[in-house]
């Protein structure tokens, strides 16, 4: 840390939990995790808690006074419990002794757990963690309680009771016992969080010195009776964490550019936990080592990994550090046959970064699927505007291309029935006269069954479509044969190629993101400053593939940098995001790609269509809430707020015009049951609308829902842009009338009434008042 200090040139020292995605311990490692993870302490401030965690655990003072198959260990528990809830009091961030484990699961950096083991079935080891997940989850115990349990070995401390479920407590001991050297640990940890093919940059692990030869003595057992030698040999070998570094050393050996083992190997290893004393030989050995040309040497490289993300993309999945020998692709079939495009009129990015795992899902579905007959196949990938649905079916396309699969690719445009007509009218051109039946008629459904008589593979693409699966489905070719991409926004486009062949295009993730943002921005050697202040960008931008690539393309155009773009778009969001010089492939501003689904929906509520209405009422009022974690629950006690009680004056003095229109226009709050009741079915059907065409995204279970930033702008520039000044007042009276003084829903609603008032401040900068 201290040679990064250096390399970064930071005013403080850095912290792991800022540079590993994930960090795991076991035993007094365990505890230091927890120092370095949890309480997000400098490895200095670390190693100064931990020198003096050891003082009080293991003074001569607290041994007990009996032998610890009595006692259930050597030394008393309740002091280092004192301890440790002494220690996160005084270190951790305004935390109190009883502070739990979890933390934000926003957190992408510093995810902790430490092994432990259950005392009455110890087959598995357990993670307790800093995060929530869904397989194998363990209780959220506090900080000190997964302390106490990591580091509970049998000869040192007595098992620690932790309640598990429904009140029920069961007894856990050190995951030492068998894992303590816990790499594997976190590989499988990793897999489980960031999935088996994510590409692994840097895996550190850090001993506690070799701990020299374990042997045992020829002295032979009396009777049922071992000696002291024997179980302190048997003691050694289960606290040995050599033995696991030795087999990844071997198995690891063609990766020793991902894989870094740092172990003081003479000195540190003889000296016991409880001669605390004796810190400063372990300083003098640690120095030592780290002094050997050939350990300084490593520790340069992992620096150099951290210092500079992007300098080394890693091709090693965590698959291969698991264990699982990848399996080798299944070759391609070729073929002597010719590929012709048709109506193909987007073009592949030279900037496309990234989206292997979709593309990857492609070739499985389509190409190695196990009949290998072209029967007919339909797949539909699905995901809001902008996140580059149109650019993975161009790069699949692309590398399919070289071995001649399909005698036709079929470009359609789905926009509209009128464009998939055109498409289908310059298709017939490229078909052949002579395949199949003969048609006097040159009509679409004609055209269709050409293209479904065509002895020979082919692949149909219909490009964004958008519109109702009824008008889709009538332009796809029938027929036994053929392979049929869909790309949409809409999800529920699943019900005509079937749900599970169906797969959700997902904002990019950060170092892909941060990747294309200085590849379309022209900038090939950033210095830290540069990697900071992009992934700043890509943060705000929401990761969104289409916003990074223009945001890029203006940088590298204006010849400006980074921090002057960002500077620019919090003064000019809207301006930056509907410039009409930053256009896609499409012809598309980032905002002009959510105009036509826009206008689509207030269309259709104009039509009369009640959950269209809805759907334009809602998004104009959480056009002024915080983009994430809008609670159902607002809208419900606004309602009931409305109805139940007359608002005071002072409501109607701090928001006149808001109460007026609230009143006059009901159905911003869904008065819509006869009973004059808060109609739930209503703010549902609104809220589906939505969901199903990728605008917001509902949270499990359904009790609120998140819009992406850049959507979450749109509204606010564009959709609510001519009633800003009325519909931010009507979202804070809504705001403010669900208050009902509980605590829990207080902190429902301020993040929503914060951003609000930014919008008020902003509001009177412009002098447009409140």
């Amino acid at each position: 840390m201290k040679r990064l200090r250096q390399r970064e040139n930071l005013d403080e020292m850095p912290k792991p939990c800022d540079y590993f995605h994930l960090i795991g311990g076991s035993g007094t490692g365990g505890i230091i995790a927890l120092l370095l993870g949890r309480l997000k302490l400098t490895a200095e401030d670390a190693l100064k808690e931990y020198i003096a965690l050891l003082e009080q655990i293991f003074h001569q003072s607290n041994r007990t006074s009996r032998l610890a198959t009595k006692e259930g260990g050597s030394y008393k528990a309740s002091k280092m419990e004192v301890a440790m809830k002494d220690l996160i009091a005084r270190s951790g961030q305004g935390f109190s002794q009883e502070e739990l484990m979890r933390q934000n699961d926003d957190e992408h950096l510093g995810k902790t757990f430490v092994c432990v083991l259950p005392l009455h079935n110890p087959r598995f080891v357990q993670r307790l963690r800093t995060y929530a997940v869904v397989q194998n989850s363990t209780p959220n115990c506090k900080i000190w309680e997964a302390a106490r349990a990591t580091t509970a070995l049998p000869w040192l401390f007595e098992a620690i009771n932790i309640p598990v479920i429904a009140g029920i407590s069961e007894p856990f001991i050190g995951g030492e016992i068998r894992c303590s050297n816990p790499t594997m640990e976190v590989v499988h940890e990793a897999i489980g969080l960031f999935g088996s093919e994510c590409h692994v940059q840097l895996l550190l692990s850090i001993g506690s010195g070799h701990p020299g030869v374990i042997e045992f003595s020829e002295t032979k057992a009396s009777g049922t009776r071992f000696s002291k030698e024997l179980l302190n040999s048997l003691k050694n070998m289960i606290a040995d964490s050599e033995h696991m570094a030795d087999e990844l050393a071997r198995k690891y050996n063609e990766i020793s550019d991902t894989y870094f083992r740092l172990n003081v190997t003479h000195g540190s290893g003889s000296i016991s936990l409880e001669e605390w004393k004796e810190a400063s030989k372990v300083s003098t050995h640690t120095r030592t080592h780290l002094n050997d040309p050939a350990i300084s040497d490593k520790v340069e490289s992992i620096v150099e990994y951290l210092h500079s993300e992007q300098s080394k993309l890693s091709n090693i999945p965590l698959s291969f550090l698991y264990g699982q020998v990848p399996e080798r692709p299944q070759p391609l079939p070729t073929s002597s046959r010719s590929t012709l495009f048709v109506g193909q009129t987007s073009t592949l990015s030279a900037l496309f970064v990234g989206q292997s795992h979709y593309i990857q899902r492609l070739k499985e579905y389509f190409i190695l699927s196990p009949d290998g007959q072209f029967l007919r196949q339909l797949f539909l990938l699905h995901g809001m505007g902008g996140v580059g649905k149109t650019q993975i079916v161009l790069k699949f396309i692309t590398e399919i291309s070289q071995f001649d699969l399909y005698s036709y690719i079929f470009w359609i445009d789905g926009s509209s029935e009128d464009t998939m007509i055109g498409s289908l009218k310059i298709i017939s051109g490229a078909l052949p006269t002579d395949e199949g039946k003969q048609l006097d008629k040159e009509t679409t459904e004609n055209i269709l069954l050409r293209i479904s008589y065509l002895s020979t593979p082919w692949l149909a693409i219909f490009d964004n479509a958008d519109g109702s699966p009824k008008a889709l489905e009538k332009y796809i070719p029938q027929g036994n044969y053929g392979h049929i991409l869909i790309t949409s926004r809409l999800h529920t486009l699943g019900r005509i190629v079937s749900f599970e062949n169906s797969q959700e295009v997902t904002i990019m993730s950060e170092e892909p993101a941060i990747s294309l943002l200085l590849r379309a921005a022209n900038i090939q050697h950033p210095n830290i400053e540069e990697l900071n202040t992009a992934k700043q960008l890509a943060d705000i931008l929401g990761h969104l593939p289409l916003a990074i690539d223009m945001a890029g393309a203006y940088i590298q155009s204006a010849s400006s940098s980074i921090r002057d773009y960002l500077d620019l778009y919090q003064e000019n969001r809207s301006e930056l995001l509907n410039n009409e010089m930053d256009e896609d492939f499409h012809g598309h501003t980032v905002y002009g790609a959510w105009d036509l689904t826009f206008h689509k929906i207030q269309d259709q509520a104009k039509e009369g269509k009640k959950a269209a209405n809805a759907a334009v009422c809602l998004l104009k009022t959480v056009a002024f809430f915080y983009h994430q974690s809008i609670s159902i629950e607002i809208f419900e006690k606004a309602a009931e707020g409305f109805l139940k009680t007359d608002l005071n004056d002072e409501l109607h003095e701090t928001l006149p015009h808001a109460i007026q229109h609230l009143i006059q226009c009901p159905e911003y709050l869904y008065l819509k049951t006869p009973e004059e009741k808060w109609n739930k079915f209503l703010f549902n059907e609104g809220l589906r609308l939505l969901n199903s065409l990728s605008i917001v995204k509902i949270n499990q279970p359904q009790s609120s829902f998140t819009i992406h930033p850049i959507i979450h702008g749109y509204l606010q520039d564009v959709l609510a842009a001519s009633e800003s000044r009325k519909l931010q007042g009507v979202a804070r009276a809504i705001l403010v009338v669900s208050d009902d003084e509980e605590y829990s829903h207080r902190k429902i609603i301020f993040p929503h009434i914060t951003t609000n008032m930014k919008v008020v401040e902003k509001m009177l900068d412009e002098g447009q008042g409140t």
